[in-house]
Order: C-alpha cells, then structure tokens, then sequence
C-alpha cells in the first residue's frame, strides 16, 4: 500500500515541527537537567565540544551551541540552540529519507523511533544511543531504496561511508539494533531485491569498524563498569522481566508512554501467522521479547523513566522495521484508515511528550523558589541536605545535577548574580570547601569563582550558607 505522497510530506513535517515548538517552550526542562545541565556547563567553560565516553557523536547536536558560546550568545539562546539541535537532527534525518530517496518505509522508521518510546526521554535527551539509532536510519534506508552501489548519487556515497563512524562511536548499544536491520533485510532480501555485494560490503564495513573500535579504543572505566553492573543484574534476575521493580514502575505509565509496546507485536504476530511466515514471527517477536527482558532485568530498579526509555528505543528500531516494510504495505484496509491511524498515533504520542512536562517543570519552579528567596543574599551559594529535596523529586528524578542546574536557572534569571545550589546527604563533610570564601562547589570539581566563565557564570565572592526546613519548601 503506497500512502498519498502529501500525506507523507504533512506527517512528517508536522510531527518535527511540533517537536520544534516544544523544545522551544520546554527548553529549559530539557537542558537544565542532570546530565545537559553537566554538558552546557562543560561546553560552556571548554568553549568546546563535550564527547563523553569517547561517543563522537555527540559532535553533530552540540557543533551550533559551541559556536554560540564562543561568539558569547545570551545563555538562553545557547540552551535554545541545544534544544533545537536535538530536534533537527532526526528532522534532518527525515527530510533525507522523504525528500532525497523518496522513502515512505524510512520516513515511518525515522517517526517511530523519534516519537514511538520516547516520552520522558523528551526531557532527559542527553541519550548517545538515540542519535547513534536515528543515524543508522540514513545507512538502511539508502541501502533499501538504491539497492545497488551505481544508483548512488555523490551524496548518497557520502551519508554511507560518513554515517558508519557515527553509529559505531554512538554508544555500545548501537551494535543491537544494526545487527537485527541485518538479520531484518537478509530475511527480505527477495522483496527488497537490493544487490547482494553492496549489502555484504556495508555488513562487512559495520562489521569491520566495530571490531576496530573494541580493539583499539577500549571501553572507559564508565563503561566497562555499567556493562560488569548489567551482567550481573542479568544473571541474577534473568527471569524475572515482569516481576522486577523497573516494570512494576513502567506499568504506572503503561497508557500514557508504552500502549505501543505490546500492541505492535500483537498486529505482526497476527500478520506473519496469517501468511505462515514462521522465521519472522519468531525472529521478530523473538528479538523484542529478548530486548526487553534484558533492558528490564539489567535495570532492575530504575525509576527514572527517562534513561530507562533510551533503552527502549532499541525495541522502537526493532519494530519500526516490520511495522514500515512488512505490515503497512500489505494492510487490507482503505488508505484512509491507514493514514487516519498514523495521525492518530502521532498525535497521542506528541500529546503524551508535551503533557510529561508536568514533573520536570516542577523540579525548575522548586529551583527557582529556593533561588528567588535567597539569590540575593550575601553569598549566593547554599547547601541543601538530600533529606530537604521534595520526595517527588528524591525518589523519581536525579538529584546528582543540582549544582549545575541551578547555575544555569540563576543565570538566566539574573546574568549578574549568578548563584549555585548544592544537594549532600551529610553536608558537614564539605565544611572544608563550604569554609572558603570564593569556593564554588559542583559533583565533578570544586573551583574558585573567578575560575567561571564570566560571560555566563558571574557568581559574587562568598561561602555556603546551610538551607533548612521552609528555606528549602
């Protein structure tokens, strides 16, 4: 079933121009948090680009915003310019897909894994993972629409060989959903009808690049140990994928993030029963099964939704493929209701992204309260014990960034009088830092004031004051 081409082009661009505006009105839940409030503040002082953990990727979102902090663009255009970046590049990534190979199957896959899953992720958006599986969109989709090496344009040739490195230095987890598009397209070679050596030679160069990644440039500290923390939690709850915390948790959210979870599996098992095609129901349903159980029992107890749903986006990949190439085409149902369907999905899912809001604007107002009452005291620096942080947000959201977000919050608020928050839970033993006057206390470093970057973090001379009780409220 070929859907109108306007259909598309609507969609499409709706689905990412909507994202856009979000991330405009959202920016600063999206950047102010955990692991982004680290990056801006890093790039912000390095006037450089942020690569953690050796995952380059991270060069293509963050190339705009460096830019801006070295031509010392207003902290807030710096956090939009982020935010933005985010965005466009899945949006990029579709106008590839629509616009230059004319793919409906890939404009579908790119919408699916950019919105299928990814919910809370929307607003915790620091994931090397997702952009490594959107990348991977441009490498199959030009392999599924050229199917032969000579029907490659300049530019084609390009994305190809270019996009490799990206996906292999995206994050380990990268391998997972590469691996099954190979199993995927090897299944469908004959509907595909894609030339035999250019799919060997792109496996081999994937294939080959990986290799050469493990070898040469080893897993950091960092990683090796959440793999070793994973496989342990793996042994010791391999069966327990429903039972364990994480999916007792998810379950909370089952109708507002995860409904498409169980419902594609279900339409593809009845797809492939139908037509007696037992290699993919179990292949498919196999590797989705598998996915999850392993996501589920290496994060036994994760209640943070929004690192949780980075993983789950491998699973959104891996269903975006039948869903795009095996089942829409072959619907025996009016085009209408197929498109009226799509609408309806994206939709909901744009709703349920915009509508998660709610908790992480919270976490700002709580920032901002604590901020607006004491910014302007005499030293603009405070000590909040973790006993203090609102339950909300001590048992659902990561605390661990508090220092760099209300950095960044205060300097938006007011560029002058920058201050910083710092959350512990025995606060008395920084007395040796809290002592200093000038001392700047954040998780990574402790640095003097003047050390910051003036044009963004003007922080006055002082020390730590102890925030107790309403101070805190």
């Amino acid at each position: 079933m070929q859907l109108p081409n306007r259909f598309i082009t609507i969609l499409g661009h709706g689905v990412f121009l909507v994202l856009l505006v979000l991330a405009t009105i959202f920016y600063k839940e999206r950047l102010a948090y955990s692991d982004m409030a680290l990056y801006i503040y890093q790039i912000i002082e390095t006037k450089s680009t942020l690569i953690a953990h050796g995952r380059f990727i991270d060069i293509i979102p963050q190339f705009f915003v460096v830019i801006a902090v070295k031509n010392c663009f207003a902290l807030k255009w710096v956090l939009l310019i982020y935010s933005w970046s985010l965005v466009l590049f899945p949006y990029i990534i579709f106008i590839y897909c629509w616009h230059i190979l004319r793919s409906q199957v890939f404009s579908i896959v790119i919408l699916m894994v950019s919105i299928g899953f990814y919910t809370h992720a929307f607003y915790a958006c620091s994931s090397e993972l997702q952009l490594g599986m959107q990348a991977s969109v441009l490498l199959w989709a030009t392999l599924y629409e050229r199917k032969r090496l000579s029907n490659l344009s300049i530019l084609e040739i390009a994305v190809v060989f270019g996009v490799i490195p990206f996906i292999v230095f995206s994050h380990p987890l990268a391998l997972f959903p590469s691996v099954f598009a190979v199993v995927f397209f090897f299944l469908n070679r004959a509907q595909i009808g894609f030339e035999n050596k250019f799919f060997y030679a792109l496996v081999l160069l994937l294939a080959l690049a990986f290799v050469f990644k493990i070898q040469f440039m080893p897993a950091e500290v960092y990683e090796a140990n959440a793999g070793k923390l994973a496989l342990e939690n793996l042994r010791q709850n391999w069966y327990k994928a429903f039972t364990v915390a994480t999916t007792r948790y998810m379950f909370k959210y089952f109708f507002s993030c995860y409904y498409l979870l169980p419902l594609l599996p279900v339409c593809f098992s009845y797809y492939y029963i139908k037509n007696k095609n037992w290699i993919k129901l179990l292949f498919v349903l196999g590797t989705t099964w598998g996915l999850f159980s392993l996501i589920q029992v290496s994060n036994p107890n994760e209640v943070q939704l929004g690192y949780i749903e980075n993983f789950y986006a491998i699973i959104a990949f891996c269903l975006a493929l039948p869903l795009a190439i095996d089942y829409l085409p072959n619907l025996k149902i009016p085009k209408m209701w197929v498109m009226a369907i799509l609408t309806t999905v994206c939709m909901l899912r744009i709703t349920n992204i915009a509508l998660a809001h709610r908790i992480y604007t919270e976490r700002i107002n709580w920032i901002t309260a604590i901020l607006h009452k004491h910014q302007y005291d005499d030293h603009a620096r405070f000590m909040v014990n973790l006993a203090d942080v609102p339950e909300v947000f001590a048992k659902k959201m990561l605390n661990w960034g508090i220092s760099y977000e209300s950095l960044l919050l205060s300097a938006l608020e007011a560029p002058a009088r920058a201050a910083t928050i710092y959350t512990d839970s025995d606060p008395h033993r920084l007395d040796w830092a809290m002592d200093k006057y000038g001392t700047i206390i954040l998780q990574f470093d402790v640095v003097q004031h003047t050390d910051l970057n003036q044009n963004y973090f003007k922080v006055p001379y002082g020390r730590y004051m102890i925030l107790k009780g309403e101070a805190v409220k």
